[in-house]
């Protein structure tokens, strides 16, 4: 796509050049040049939002091959939809220098960052701890978009480390609560990105929080966010939620009452009485609470275990039926959500 000079400059009385000032105009829209990553020796550039870079064609195409496919296309007429779902353009500025426009849905953050860890002078040492989950995933879309492996293997891995919840995690019952429970709506979101960028780790327990949530504590419309799941994920909630409280039923129903009681307490303490009294003395309390939300109940009696004077032999009781029963629903979570 061809352009003279003055309808890359646009009817601007200074005409700004490129590498000049903090503002380029390019097919006769101004754009604001990205402040590290403008380089006046670059030799392609990138139109992402209202944000222009000017970088090293080399550099970036080492990098992405779906990136070198849009950059050799740049001197050959092609139709829009010839890279879907790029939609990119080509527009040559006044130096001859290409900018290759991306994909309406890309952002300018997300490259800049990619860019970040592409030229190693400005790499920062520690990005991820300051950076949002938002701001995580936004990097796992734009590298699963523009297959940048190696650093979409990275950020995945701060997102099972530091943000969403997988099966392997220890205890999920404080962000389950804090976030995911919070927010349905961020739910949501965690299935529609798992599912776009092939990261099915982050599925099970997003299925998990959106079949156990109290949506009584939610204002009326947060059940609308569902919409934007398909028919048959909704599918795969309702069933779960049904193939989940089976389990419960089943796995629970021989727990706990059968537990050691004062009197067989090796050393006869008052602490292992009062915790296994509490467990099976008020059934319908603890029923309410493991066909609530089972995970959560069962990480809380494993916590207040750890509280306890136990004795080692109660203490271990119930620490190993605690976690038995955890660890098989953690392990199922994936058929009760058809996920496999």
């Amino acid at each position: 796509m061809a352009y003279t000079k003055d309808q890359i400059l646009g009817d601007s009385t200074e005409k700004p050049e490129v590498g000049t000032d903090t503002k380029v105009i390019i097919g006769g829209r101004e754009y604001a040049k990205h402040p590290s990553h403008w380089y006046e020796d670059g030799n392609v550039g990138f139109l992402v939002e209202g944000t222009a870079f000017l970088i090293h064609r080399g550099v970036i195409s080492r990098k992405s091959p779906v990136i070198k496919t849009l950059v050799d296309s740049s001197s050959i007429l092609l139709p829009d939809d010839a890279v879907p779902p790029y939609e990119q353009s080509h527009l040559t500025s006044p130096q001859g220098v290409t900018f290759v426009k991306l994909g309406v849905d890309d952002r300018a953050i997300d490259f800049s960052r990619v860019l970040d860890f592409i030229y190693p002078n400005v790499l920062p040492s520690t990005p991820a701890p300051q950076w949002s989950t938002v701001d995580v995933m936004g990097l796992v879309r734009f590298t699963n978009k523009y297959l940048i492996q190696d650093l979409k293997t990275w950020a995945v891995s701060k997102l099972e480390s530091n943000h969403l919840l997988v099966l392997k995690d220890r205890l999920v019952t404080g962000t389950l609560k804090a976030t995911y429970s919070n927010d349905p709506g961020f739910c949501v979101d965690i299935i529609q990105f798992s599912l776009q960028c092939q990261v099915s780790q982050f599925l099970p327990l997003a299925f998990y929080a959106l079949a156990t949530m109290e949506w009584s504590n939610h204002p009326p419309d947060a059940a609308l966010c569902l919409d934007r799941l398909s028919s048959a994920d909704r599918c795969r909630i309702i069933e779960g939620r049904s193939a989940l409280t089976k389990a419960v039923k089943e796995k629970g129903s021989n727990m706990y009452e059968n537990g050691l009681t004062e009197e067989r307490c090796p050393e006869g303490k008052e602490a292992c009485h009062d915790v296994w009294h509490e467990l099976w003395s008020n059934p319908q309390y603890r029923w309410m609470n493991l066909l609530l939300h089972p995970l959560e109940e069962l990480e809380f009696i494993l916590v207040e275990a750890e509280n306890e004077s136990l004795c080692v032999e109660c203490y271990t009781e119930l620490q190993t039926e605690t976690r038995e029963f955890r660890g098989e629903l953690m392990s199922r979570l994936t058929k009760f959500f058809r996920l496999e």
